[in-house]
């Protein structure tokens, strides 16, 4: 039995075959669709290449490989731009249809304009389709930062809600934001696509109280995660808001994520930030990770929008004191007195102080916080995506 699995996934490939992903897409995400299909196709954005040589070593070894047993890529032109809409849309329907014809179901990521192109033509072939729903795509268009993200936002919003509404089998990654905003007819559950482990809390906590004990006698690490191109991220208005802050002075704000650094460069300058901002590059997903958050001791996530942020639920994981920003599914994960309108500095203010209260006040926080993780650990969520798919694949009569 044959998956196609269709998302903007953009593919990173080496010169001997292997594919690779930026942290969002190692192989450990295919193996939870191959415990229930022999083989899958992956659709996805066609990105850079690399040269496997012994210069590009170190940044194959910041990515994730994507590529394993089992599972065969196809990149597919852009189809994101309003001219890759145009021009590209022929070739990657034809594509689609190919590769669909070869499967027996379709499990589409949204948003995505691949997935969305790739559940039409599964619909009129009548081939059946699950979709996960892990981001609002209206609010992802209309804080990209520029008039044609805005004009296709509501456009992308409909197009959307239209696709869930009338899907028969939806997996949301939030519990009720996106279901509020993007309803379905259908079956439905909800389900974080992120990869933790079970966490040993005991070892994390005891490690966490021992470190915060020693802020006020050393710099505090500040750290956010995200892509350094994606202007909704916040990261701007954060280190704003940060170089505002009166009597808090020793401190470093560390970012993980691909992408331009030189798109902070101003900001950086205007704010006398040039000696407390640092770009960590990239890491492969998981302990490379892990071991980075273990580093920092008050994680921030401005975003001005979200589903449900992975990077936020694995830096819970890690016991990082938190604050996150009042869009999607982020209230979720945190108690209010720790969330903050991302335009609004004097809410921002307000949760750095609570989170950084006092002794006592982190240590129940980080208490907290490790609890809620339990939620979104591997065994809590492959069970519920097990029993969800094995539905999908009985009720469509689709051969084990």
């Amino acid at each position: 039995m044959k998956l196609l699995f269709a998302h903007d996934f953009p593919m990173i490939r080496d010169t001997i075959g292997n594919v690779y992903s930026k942290g969002a897409f190692p192989y450990a995400v295919w193996e939870r669709y191959l415990k229930h299909f022999d083989k899958m196709t992956i659709l996805g954005r066609e990105r850079e290449r690399i040269n496997y040589n012994d210069t590009s070593k170190e940044i194959i070894n910041s990515l994730s490989v994507s590529s394993g047993p089992d599972t065969n890529f196809i990149g597919l032109p852009n189809l994101s731009s309003i001219k890759g809409k145009v021009i590209n849309k022929r070739n990657a329907k034809l594509i689609i249809d190919r590769e669909l014809k070869k499967s027996d179901a379709l499990i589409a990521r949204l948003p995505s304009e691949i997935g969305k192109l790739a559940i039409t033509v599964a619909i009129d072939h009548g081939i059946p389709y699950l979709i996960e729903l892990v981001g609002c795509p209206y609010d992802a268009y209309r804080f990209y930062g520029d008039f044609k993200g805005n004009v296709y936002a509501p456009i992308s919003m409909y197009q959307t809600k239209k696709i869930v509404k009338n899907s028969q089998y939806t997996i949301y990654v939030t519990k009720e934001y996106l279901q509020e905003r993007y309803p379905t007819k259908g079956d439905q559950v909800n389900i974080s696509n992120v990869n933790i482990n079970d966490i040993n809390n005991e070892d994390i906590l005891n490690t966490r109280i021992n470190s915060i004990k020693t802020i006020g006698d050393r710099k505090l690490k500040i750290g956010m995660i995200g892509s350094l191109n994606s202007k909704y991220k916040g990261f701007d208005k954060a280190i704003e808001y940060i170089s505002k802050l009166a009597n808090f002075n020793d401190y470093e704000i560390h970012i993980l994520g691909a992408g331009d650094e030189n798109n902070f460069k101003e900001i950086i300058r205007e704010t006398g930030m040039t000696s407390k901002v640092f770009f960590d590059g990239t890491r492969s997903s998981g302990e490379e990770v892990f071991k980075w958050l273990d580093g920092i001791d008050l994680f921030i996530h401005p975003s001005l929008t979200e589903g449900l942020p992975r990077a936020l639920i694995e830096a819970l994981s890690r016991g990082c004191l938190a604050i996150g920003s009042t869009r999607g599914g982020i209230p979720e994960l945190l108690e209010e007195k720790y969330l903050f309108n991302p335009l609004d500095e004097k809410s921002f203010n307000r949760s750095i102080k609570n989170a950084l209260h006092s002794v006592k006040s982190m240590e129940e926080q980080i208490y907290i916080n490790l609890n809620k993780v339990k939620e979104y650990t591997i065994p809590q969520l492959s069970q519920k995506r097990d029993n969800f798919i094995r539905k999908f694949i009985s009720e469509n009569k689709l051969k084990l």
